[in-house]
């Protein structure tokens, strides 16, 4: 049986097929980024532009246009044909699935080395869609989860750096990870508050963390100051940052058989994880590929992306985004409270530090219960306005859900992010 594509063939004029966008603005920048685009459900010229990333780094943002991750479809079991979303982010948005940087699922080209990089050429390729499509750069809005922490800010810096050309109104930060050196300490305290460490072992782990933490320091340090010489030491160290994180501060809950990404799941390697072996059917189908235009294998992660970005894993992107905020830029961070890696304690801690005009009234601020219209709660929500320039933090811990927030409470994420967009979060 071939696969079907039942969410393109149900909308057939609302899905344009994935296009590629080059990019070249020298020798060490060059690349084709590939997107798949999904106008908006219910009038799509007056509806915002949402452009979505997926982390990793080197993770695809075509899965989670398929897995039921807030996309318009969702792949069967088999991986042969598709379901329309009723919660689809795509509900009163466009909705953009772009695969950055080069080197993730059908993107090719120069692969990167850290989030800066990266935001050069998909600043690059936004700009040549806009320019073609200009219907579309109507309220514009950068979306996404984990490593899309990093790959966000910098970007939207550039973006808001040229506001003349795209209307960038706000960002959405789902169980990102934005600055380990504060984030990374503070994965000791959820690990006791689970009970998945003991108090005794809790003065262990949190060592371990503060190691961690001072590794992240030492690759700034060596960054600042890097040359021929250091380079080895700087890549070395970095690599060291990286495996203490996975090793020490995540294997307890791995060897205790919780899953990383929500803690009331049993841990399985991601290689055995059914979405995406389902969703990496679907993508190399014969007729998903034509449909696209496309012939590559596509995979749900790129190692190479991945190991590329061994230097950038360690580093902070958390100085971007305290100019963004002053500026009138709306930022949203959510995090499910079942997640580890990206845990709701960590993003907390970095959302309060950062040093803006509105931070000491977000600190300041009572936690309020955020509800779906028949009054079940959502999660806990803290904001901070400024009466000046309209620039917004707001901060909601989602209950239940883990690192995937729209797959494992859909109709709660639609309503945030429908929310948001509109200005109606709070």
């Amino acid at each position: 049986m071939r696969p079907s594509l039942n969410c393109t063939v149900t909308y057939p004029a609302k899905a344009i097929p994935g296009r590629t966008m080059n990019c070249r603005r020298d020798v060490m920048i060059s690349s084709r980024l590939f997107y798949w685009f999904f106008e908006s459900r219910n009038d799509p010229r007056n509806s915002p532009t949402v452009i979505y990333f997926h982390g990793g780094p080197g993770g695809s943002s075509l899965y989670m246009a398929v897995s039921g991750n807030g996309g318009p479809c969702i792949v069967d079991a088999k991986g042969k044909s598709t379901t329309l979303n009723k919660y689809s982010w795509n509900t009163h948005a466009n909705v953009m699935y772009l695969d950055q940087p080069a080197g993730v699922g059908f993107s090719r080209g120069t692969i990167p080395e850290d989030s800066v990089e990266a935001a050069e050429s998909t600043f690059l390729a936004l700009s040549h869609f806009f320019a073609s499509r200009p219907q579309y750069n109507t309220r514009v809005f950068l979306a996404g989860q984990s490593y899309a922490g990093r790959y966000i800010p910098p970007l939207a810096t550039k973006l808001m750096e040229n506001r003349s050309f795209v209307r960038l109104e706000g960002i959405l930060l789902g169980n990102p990870t934005i600055a380990p050196e504060i984030e990374w300490c503070h994965h000791p305290r959820l690990l006791l508050m689970e009970g998945i460490i003991s108090a005794e072992e809790y003065a262990r782990v949190n060592a371990e963390a503060k190691d961690c933490v001072r590794l992240v320091h030492e690759c700034k340090l060596l960054r600042e100051t890097l040359d021929s010489s250091t380079q080895e030491t700087y890549q070395d160290t970095c690599d060291r940052a990286r495996r203490k994180l996975f090793n020490d501060l995540l294997g307890p809950a791995i060897r205790a058989g919780r899953h990383t990404s929500n803690l009331d799941k049993e841990y399985a390697p991601s290689e055995d994880d059914p979405v995406v072996k389902k969703v990496e059917s679907f993508m190399n189908s014969e007729t998903v590929q034509s449909f696209l235009e496309v012939d590559s294998v596509w995979q749900h992660c790129s190692w190479d992306v991945y190991y590329n970005f061994t230097c950038d894993i360690p580093r902070s992107y958390h100085h971007f985004l305290p100019d963004l905020l002053d500026s009138g830029l709306r930022v949203l961070v959510y995090a499910g409270d079942r997640d580890l890696i990206c845990n709701w304690i960590s993003n907390l801690a970095s959302v309060m530090a950062l040093p803006w005009k509105g931070g000491s009234t977000l600190r300041r601020s009572v936690p309020a219960v955020y509800r779906l219209p028949d009054g079940r709660p959502i999660g806990d929500l803290r904001a901070s306005t400024l009466p000046d320039t309209g620039g917004q933090l707001i901060f909601l811990k989602v209950r239940g859900a883990g690192h995937s927030v729209a797959m494992d409470a859909p109709e709660q994420a639609l309503k945030m992010f429908d929310d948001f967009l509109s200005n109606q979060l709070q």
